[in-house]
């Protein structure tokens, strides 16, 4: 079976995350207004550049973090709303004739 996109997704967790999105939003984002620089323009204008950098480099880990934690608090509201074993539960019943 070839492996997926996902796993080293999967694996990769906390900032290590946040890095590999970043950069990839941002590069991305580079493309996206080198290309429309060059469309309307003619020539890729640095200010631009700039630009789309600066827009990239905070739009990608907000985008990332508000899920994140928007996840993170609906894992935690579940684990509250699971019902707990009561510790009587694992002791041997007594029966009585």
């Amino acid at each position: 079976m070839r492996p997926s996109f996902m796993t080293p997704m999967q694996r990769m967790q906390g900032w290590r995350l946040w890095v590999v999105f970043t950069i990839a939003t941002v590069i991305v984002a580079e493309v996206i207004v080198s290309v429309m620089s060059i469309v309307l323009k003619g020539e890729i204008y640095g200010d631009y550049l700039v630009t789309g950098l600066a827009a990239a480099g905070i739009v990608a880990p907000v985008s990332l973090a508000l899920p994140s934690h928007i996840l993170e608090g609906l894992a935690w509201r579940s684990t509250l709303a699971q019902p707990t074993a009561h510790p009587c539960s694992s002791v041997a019943q007594i029966r009585f004739p």
